[in-house]
Order: structure tokens, then sequence, then C-alpha cells
């Protein structure tokens, strides 16, 4: 039995013996040199992924952020604005209820002195109510002329107490109308200093707000950099050609101007030419006649070719084509329209830039016209009658450029357009689509003169 189990142990070692060596081979084997050169590429690679993948969130939470600093912006100057128009309308109130207030004074002193003398007469009649003292004044007259006279006097005397009653009852109506009035005005006054305390409050709030995320993305003021400049890369770009368009479409109404005076002026010599040749006509039918006759031809001639003259010198000074030119008028309707002009954008939207130029996160930005975020879908709208003069894509997005005469709204941004070079457009009409980032950017000129939009648009 005990040789039995020797020989068991025995074999049990031999067969676990391998199984040890085999295990201790698997532990001492190392990693090759290629292996481990593999591992830390793939390493890094991740590496550089996760510190993209990181950066590029980073950027577009700046992104995101900066817009939100922006837009705030142009939520604190439309509030600032509605602020100085309440203060305006505050004014405007209180010199108005100063003006009521003293109309108030005045109609008070005339209901005073029209009561007054309502109460005298009445008086009077009082002391003189009885019947019979009126028919004894009647028929104490002197003669019966006399007597029609005090009975025309009494009739006079009781219509004048109607009409003194009637009037004061019509003034104390005014005062009283003009009492509401006054009340109204009032009840109005203090509407709006609240608006106006709601409205400061919620300035500061966004304020404060503005400044917060200002500070936020002062960390990241690199980032802030880098991109305000690229915005201000792709902005300069799109400004030198939209300058570039507006300087051709200038000197083509520059030579379209030259080439209308050059036909006025072939016009007028023809015109002067016909004229002389009537008048070489006239006289060379006067030498026919008698020397008489010849002569009072020749004064009539004279007086014609003066009258002729003053009629040329006339339509030289007040030309009609003017009036006519399409430009001028276009001009004339489109300056008499500010602050009328719709929002060139449909559905609603938000300012997330401003006019001007104006610093964030210590980095000063300009802008040349207004940026509006909208809704998804959102369109370009024509803010004026007018033609479409340039189409182009600089890179960011199709943008139309409408002549209104002088003036010159371009709509930039856009991901598709729906007119032509050459079409003309009427108000409201759809110019494109907007982008996939929401944001049309709006332009206004006078020819090479940059415009705020904010003045000429109904409402922002």
């Amino acid at each position: 039995m005990r040789r039995i189990l020797i020989f068991l142990l025995m074999l049990c070692m031999a067969v676990a013996a391998p199984a040890q060596r085999g295990k201790r081979t698997t532990k001492q084997r190392k990693p090759t040199q290629k292996e481990l050169l593999q591992q830390q590429r793939d390493r890094v690679r991740r590496q550089q992924q996760d510190a993209r993948k990181r950066q590029q969130q980073l950027e577009q939470q700046v992104k995101q952020r900066l817009q939100d600093v922006q837009a705030l912006g142009g939520e604190i100057e439309s509030r600032q604005q509605l602020i100085d128009s309440l203060n305006t309308s505050i004014d405007s109130l209180n010199t108005n209820i100063a003006v009521l207030d003293s109309q108030l004074t005045v109609l008070k002193g005339e209901l005073e002195d029209r009561r007054q003398h309502y109460i005298k007469s009445l008086r009077y009649m009082y002391r003189n109510r009885n019947a019979q003292n009126q028919m004894l004044f009647v028929l104490s007259a002197r003669n019966i002329s006399q007597m029609y006279r005090r009975m025309r006097f009494m009739n006079e005397y009781t219509t004048y107490q109607r009409a003194q009653g009637e009037a004061v009852k019509q003034k104390g109506e005014q005062v009283q109308a003009k009492l509401s009035e006054l009340n109204a005005a009032h009840a109005e006054l203090t509407a709006l200093r609240a608006r106006g305390q709601q409205e400061q409050q919620q300035l500061e709030t966004r304020r404060q707000e503005q400044q917060r995320m200002a500070d936020e993305l002062q960390r990241e003021q690199q980032t802030v950099k880098k991109l305000i400049a690229q915005q201000q890369r792709e902005e300069a770009e799109l400004n030198r050609q939209i300058d570039r368009l507006i300087a051709e479409e200038l000197e083509r109404a520059r030579k379209a101007e030259e080439e209308r005076q050059r036909r006025l002026a072939e016009q007028r010599r023809q015109e002067e030419l016909k004229r002389q040749q009537q008048a070489q006509a006239q006289q060379q039918g006067g030498r026919q006649g008698s020397k008489k006759s010849s002569s009072r031809r020749r004064t009539t001639t004279t007086s014609t070719t003066s009258t002729t003259s003053t009629t040329s010198t006339a339509s030289t000074t007040t030309p009609s084509y003017h009036d006519a030119d399409p430009d001028r008028r276009l001009t004339g309707s489109f300056a008499n329209n500010k602050g009328r002009l719709p929002v060139p954008i449909t559905g609603s939207y938000r300012v997330v830039r401003g006019f001007g130029s104006y610093t964030i996160a210590g980095v000063t930005l300009q802008s040349s016209g207004i940026h509006l975020e909208g809704q998804p879908g959102a369109q370009a709208r024509c803010v004026f009658d007018g033609q479409v003069s340039s189409i182009f894509n600089p890179g960011g997005g199709y943008v139309v450029m409408v002549r209104h005469g002088r003036y010159i709204s371009v709509y930039s941004g856009l991901s598709a357009v729906s007119v032509t070079k050459g079409q003309r457009v009427t108000t409201n009409q759809t110019l494109g689509t907007v982008g996939a980032n929401h944001i049309l950017q709006f332009r206004l000129q006078n020819w090479n003169q940059l415009l705020n939009p904010r003045q000429w648009l109904r409402r922002l």
C-alpha cells in the first residue's frame, strides 16, 4: 500500500512539472520592440484625437458663449433704446400734464365766473319772481313802444338765464373732461415710470449676465481671440468684395449720368439748330416783300429770336429728364421710409451682433452691419423695391446685393438664392434661404457710406 501511494505521488509530480514549466515560460515572455512602439503610437494617436476633440468642443462652447454675449449686447442696446424712448415719453407726459394743469386752472376760473353771474341772475329773478310784479313792470310803461321793449327784455332775460345755466353746465363738463384727461395722463405716467424701472432692472440683470459671461470668456482669451480674428478675416474679405462691387456700381452710375448729360446736350444743340433754321427761313421770306414789310418782319423775327433764346435758357435751367429719372425717384422714396423698413428676415429672431465696434473679453470687434439669428428655414426678404445688382458666393454662403437708387442693401450668409442678377424685386420679396447657422448678415449703404440699420428698420 505504501508503494502504491509513493507511485501515485511520483506520477502526479511528473504530470505537474511540464505545466509549471509552461507557466513559467509564459510569465517570462516579454513584448518585442515593435510591439512596444506600436502600443506607444496607438496611445499617442488616441491622446491626439482626444485633444483635438476637446479643443473642438472648447471652441464650440466658446463660440456659443461669444455669440450669446454678442446677443446680450444687442438686447442691452435695444433695452437702452426702449428706456430712452420711455424717458422721452415721460418728459413729454410731464409737459402735457403741466399744460393740462394750467388749462384746468383756467377752466375752473371761468366756471367760477359763470357761477357767480348765474347766482346773481338767480337772485334777481328771485326778487322779481312774482308774476304780478312782472305784469306791473310791463303795464307801467309810458307807451306801447316801451311796453313792447319791456316785454322783449323779459323774454330775452329769460333766454339769457337759460343760456347762463347751460354755459355753467357745459363749463362744468369741460372741467370734468379735462380733469379726467389729467388723471389718465397721471395714470399713464405712473405706468410708464413703472415700466421704465422694470426695464432698467432687466437691463442691469442683462449687463451683469453679460459681464459674467465675458469673465468666463476671459479665461479662454486665446481661443476667443482666435475665433474673433477668424470672424474679422472672413468679414474683411466679404467687405472687400462688397466694396469692389459697390465701386463698380458707382462707376456704372457715373458713366450712365455722363451719357444722359451728353444726350441732353445733343438734344439741346439739335433744338437750337432747328430754331436757327426756322429764323433764317423767316428772314428769307421777308426779303421778297416790301422794305416796310421787311423791316416789320425783321423786328418780329428779332423779338421771336429773343423770346426763343429766353425759352431755351429756361429749358436749360430745368431739364425735364431729371424728374423722370427712376434712380432719383427710388432714392427719394427709400430715404422717406427711414425707420419704417421691414426686418430682412422672416419669423422670430434675435440680434446677435450690432452695428459698429465694441469690446468682448478684451478683444475689439468691428461690424459693418447687423447679424440676425432666425429660426430653422428662415428666409431673407428685401426691405424695399429695387433691382438685384449682384449675387456671389465668397465661401461662407451666398451674398445678394439689391440697389435702391443710391442706397444698397446687402444680405449675406444665404444657403440658397431665389432671385437672379438684374431682376426687379419688391418690398418683402423672398431673396433666399438663410444658411445652416441661421444667421443673416444685413448691411445698408448710401453708395460707399455705411449706415446703421437700426435707424432704418421698423423694429429690432
